[in-house]
């Protein structure tokens, strides 16, 4: 018993995010459940129709509400900023010596438009990507 452990219920104890704790997700979704099946008997019973087929129409209606969500804060999240200078970047170039015909995909450069690569002592021309 060298060791002090804190006691039980202390700010050392708690994690600063409640949401963090285990088994702390089952009652929130216990929640949602609950408020889902709520929601089903009461446009059920509204509507006049089946519990089976309005279910199915909620689920589907969540289903695509999640998903159209998911591709919103996709669009509303902000692109990566570039590179430090000097850093590599990826780039897909396709480079053709003009004398022997030799030709040179670059990958990776330190910048978007790099300098083209020589080859027989000339510089290699830019072959246009088919698409």
């Amino acid at each position: 018993m060298s060791e002090l452990e804190p006691a039980a219920g202390t700010d050392e104890d708690a994690s600063e995010d409640p949401g963090s704790q285990p088994g702390s997700r089952w009652p929130r979704r216990l929640a949602w459940l609950g408020g889902i099946l709520v929601v089903v008997v009461v446009i059920a019973l509204v509507a006049g129709t089946s519990l089976v087929a309005t279910t199915i129409a909620v689920l589907a209606g969540l289903l695509i509400l999640r998903t159209g969500w998911f591709f919103l804060q996709s669009f509303a999240t902000p692109p990566p900023e570039p590179p430090e200078p000097g850093k590599l970047r990826k780039v897909k170039l396709t480079y053709r010596c003009s004398i022997c015909g030799a030709e040179v995909r670059m990958t990776v450069a330190g910048s978007e438009d790099p300098e083209p690569p020589r080859h027989c002592l000339e510089d290699m021309e830019l072959v246009a990507p088919i698409d």
